[in-house]
């Protein structure tokens, strides 16, 4: 009923949207206008966009799955995470590469043109200024061709050193060298944003597609299955478990981009400081190891947390089923102290899955603080003066290093490692055994890829073909006196209206039964496991 009144809403700005217009997000300006014109209500909705229905995401992922699993066919188990991989894997790959691009090139050239601009004042302007633009214009264009992130650090120091003293750089030079880092934040601004929503959709994309292999798999699951499994976990997998995906995404790439990043910075304050940069970069790589480990503890309790969450769900189901019976027994308090044991279980799992993210936050605040004190003492102990253009620089190439290996690299393994966990989860749901015998009326439960117009189109189709063959029967055969009596013919329909009546009243007998089943099955369950309390 529900889908028959569903209301029509105007269609999503993004689907017709330029890409002058998707660069910049002005498809979202009248959004904005309507909010601050009057409150935003309900009819003000979009649809969402075709890529993002679950129809279709969830028949690709049915398709891709069962191919999946022809292709194990006992050879091996068949696995969710490759499902994911053939869907997804070549644009995650490109998106892998803008924010290689971005990381790895843009920002790093900017400290090294602003270290080159600050060595400018206090200089006599002595060098020909033709012959130095031309050298500087082919200087930029090679950066920027070979280099895009690591691209800003080196900007930044050319405009350092603009301002040193010795330094011949003409003002020219030094006004390039600005337009560079300036260039490389909007460079900046333009790839990180978009690339943050592409990447924010394809989880969603993700999160939306097992949430439909999930319904579907519920629906067909045996008998058997059905007592091995609890609503509490098929619950948790769709608000809990589909979730990772969202978050996952975000850090996965930088599992590999970081320590590329951390190679190629590394070769850019040896030009600066010479092994001095070592010295830094090695104290901060001591930490990965142990945020290798505390990633891999991180998957450890997170499983367990999803264990005991399924628990404390199956739990308070299974209460609320039968509360009329334990109202009427005033079974109240050994209830609730079942409830506060299972809830206190969980949250001894969150507990310490919440002390490992404090310390793998810590990190941010300390490590790249002490890797640059560390390489500026081992510089100036080894008789070296430090400039300031070297300072800035280099505190630059740290505070690049301390986005991407003590924020998103930490973050990415113990996101990755709890998104790994609940494929592993989803993974073992969709193998349970299926119905052996499809149901009648109810034909969403066996998994399809067509469209549901195309089948509502061929049921049509059908039914006329029926009618028409009917009625030619009729006019061609003599009717009888029960069929005059009858109507003349239009008798012969009815057997097809009662047919479509008793398979609708079937699939609404068996949803009932199946709902009794349930019922029942969760009922026997809790009186063989608390016998104490019946």
């Amino acid at each position: 009923m529900e889908a028959l009144d569903k209301k029509s809403r105007p269609a999503h700005p993004r689907a017709k949207a330029n890409p002058l217009s998707a660069l910049t997000f002005a498809w979202t300006l009248p959004i904005f206008w309507s909010g601050i014109k009057r409150e935003m209500e309900e009819h003000d909705l979009y649809e969402p966009l075709t890529e993002h229905s679950s129809g279709p995401l969830g028949d690709k992922f049915a398709r891709l799955w069962e191919e999946e699993v022809q292709r194990a066919s006992g050879k091996r188990k068949p696995s969710l995470l490759r499902v994911i991989l053939r869907a997804y894997a070549a644009r995650c790959m490109l998106y892998g590469f803008v924010l290689l691009v971005m990381e790895c090139g843009i920002r790093i050239q900017q400290p090294r043109m602003m270290g080159s601009f600050i060595g400018y004042f206090g200089q006599e302007i002595r060098e020909e200024m033709r012959l130095q633009l031309t050298a500087l214009r082919d200087q930029v264009a090679n950066d920027f061709n070979s280099t895009d992130k690591i691209a800003q650090p080196v900007f930044l120091g050319k405009l350092v050193e603009f301002y040193s003293p010795g330094n011949t750089m003409k003002p020219q030079e030094a006004y390039m060298y600005a337009a560079a880092v300036v260039a490389c934040s909007a460079l900046n601004v333009f790839v990180v944003h978009p690339y943050m929503m592409a990447i924010l959709h394809m989880g969603m994309k993700f999160r939306v597609a097992c949430c439909s292999l999930i319904y579907r798999k519920s629906l067909r699951l045996s008998k058997t299955a059905l007592g091995e499994t609890t609503v509490g976990q098929v619950v948790n997998l769709l608000s809990n478990d589909v979730n990772r995906f969202d978050v996952a995404i975000i850090f996965l790439h930088y599992l590999w981009i970081g320590p590329l990043a951390t190679v190629i910075i590394t070769y850019f304050m040896w030009v600066e400081i010479s092994w001095a940069a070592v010295v830094g970069v090695g104290f901060m790589l001591a930490f990965i190891p142990l945020q290798a480990y505390l990633g891999k503890r991180t998957s450890v309790l997170r499983l367990k947390t999803a264990l005991r969450t399924d628990e404390r769900v199956r739990l308070m189901n299974e209460i609320l089923s039968g509360i009329q019976v334990i109202k009427m027994y005033t079974w109240e308090k050994p209830f609730a102290d079942l409830v506060a044991k299972a809830r206190k279980r969980e949250i001894k799992q969150i507990r310490a899955t919440s002390y490992i993210r404090g310390v793998l936050t810590s990190f941010i605040m300390f490590t790249t603080r002490i890797c640059l004190f560390c390489s500026i003492l081992a510089y100036v102990l080894a008789y070296n003066v430090i400039s300031a253009k070297q300072v800035f620089v280099v505190t630059s190439f740290y505070n690049i290093l301390r986005q991407t290996m003590t924020v998103f690299f930490p973050q990415g393994i113990a996101q990755v490692a709890e998104a790994t966990i609940s494929i592993k989860r989803l993974q073992n749901f969709m193998l349970y055994e299926d119905t052996s015998k499809p149901v009648p009326g109810l034909a969403e439960i066996q998994t399809s890829t067509k469209p549901k117009e195309r089948r509502k189109a061929e049921a049509e189709d059908k039914v006329k073909a029926q009618y028409v063959e009917t009625k030619q029967s009729t006019e061609t055969a003599e009717p009888t006196k029960e069929e005059e009596a009858k109507g003349n013919g239009n008798a012969t329909l009815a057997p097809l209206e009662a047919g479509e009546e008793d398979e609708q009243e079937l699939a609404a007998r068996v949803e009932d039964d199946a709902r009794g089943v349930r019922l029942k099955h969760a009922t026997a369950k809790w009186i063989h496991t608390h016998p104490e309390n019946t």
